[in-house]
């Protein structure tokens, strides 16, 4: 598999995991029974995946399954497959939702529907739309909201951006994974990344465009008070940190994901200014640590 120039760094787990799904057991089970011959229905399964795996298609367009914040999502291939860097734009949108109080939220995008499935899974008064233009996106989160018993809160629409959200509705949160790759990056993305969906990748030229498209509807979208959370690209920040504060958001954050590198940027319609310089002053006279309180 290495010679075929599979890009995993563990191919030997690739296969065992492969075998396992093929056979229905676990590892533990493989292990303890390693001189039983294999079913050949399961065995011919196992050789078309090994194929596929080794021609670089991603391990969960193989198996059909993702793992995301604490839970399974289904994934079909056509679909974005979602990462753990992701996981920070949940973990923000969550810390921003009191859990007493009702919220509407909306997603753009939203692919598999593992990202608003997240949040709502832990919020329970929080309902909402989930938007993306893939037919095949909409019907995967359909079903895999479905399956958490969450599709009586979250709607799945199709269309392009807020095409189908109509312009009257309001929203607390609105939340995205937009395309972001620019298309200088597209050429070096590795062959396993090339297997997912193009449209849900390439952001134009600069990898900037889904954003000037969002973000200004999504001012206007907002209640007050409201937030606005997108992932981005680690190079991105400044760009699009600029571009939210251009069509008149406050609060401007960004957040590093595990590898410290600049994820995600939040930012809040008409909310009250934080007196941050006049919290480091206070910090400064006292002699306390100069932490970094609101990310800036």
């Amino acid at each position: 598999m290495k010679e075929a120039g599979v890009c995993d760094d563990d191919l030997e787990n690739d296969a065992m995991r492969l075998l396992t799904y093929c056979i229905r057991k676990s590892w533990l089970w493989l292990t303890m029974h390693d001189d039983e011959p294999l079913d050949p229905a399961a065995a011919a399964r196992y050789g078309e995946l090994i194929d596929r795996r080794i021609d670089n298609e991603p391990m969960a367009y193989l198996t059909g399954r993702v793992y995301f914040y604490e839970n399974n999502f289904s994934i079909t291939p056509g679909v974005l497959i979602p990462r753990i860097d992701t996981e920070v734009l949940v973990d923000q949108t969550l810390a921003r939702i009191d859990k007493r109080r009702k919220y509407q939220i909306l997603e753009l995008g939203c692919g598999s529907g593992a990202v608003v499935a997240s949040v709502v899974m832990f919020r329970h008064y929080i309902k909402g739309l989930a938007v993306d233009i893939d037919p095949a996106a909409v019907a995967l989160a359909r079903e895999n909201l479905a399956y958490y018993e969450l599709d009586k809160r979250i709607q799945v629409l199709q269309g392009d951006w807020f095409e189908p959200v109509g312009k009257q509705r309001k929203f607390n949160f609105i939340i995205s994974n937009p395309p972001y790759i620019s298309t200088a990056e597209m050429a070096g993305l590795p062959e396993s990344v090339k297997k997912e969906p193009e449209q849900a990748l390439w952001g134009g030229e600069d990898g900037l465009d889904c954003y000037r498209k969002i973000l200004p509807d999504a001012y206007r979208a907002l209640e007050d008070n409201g937030w606005c959370l997108v992932e981005i690209g680690w190079k991105q920040g400044s760009a699009v940190r600029a571009m939210f504060r251009s069509v008149g958001f406050m609060n401007i954050d960004i957040y590093k994901d595990d590898g410290l590198r600049n994820r995600v940027v939040a930012g809040q319609k008409n909310g009250v200014q934080r007196m941050e310089r006049r919290i480091r002053y206070w910090k400064v006279k006292r002699g306390l640590p100069q932490l970094r309180l609101f990310g800036k």
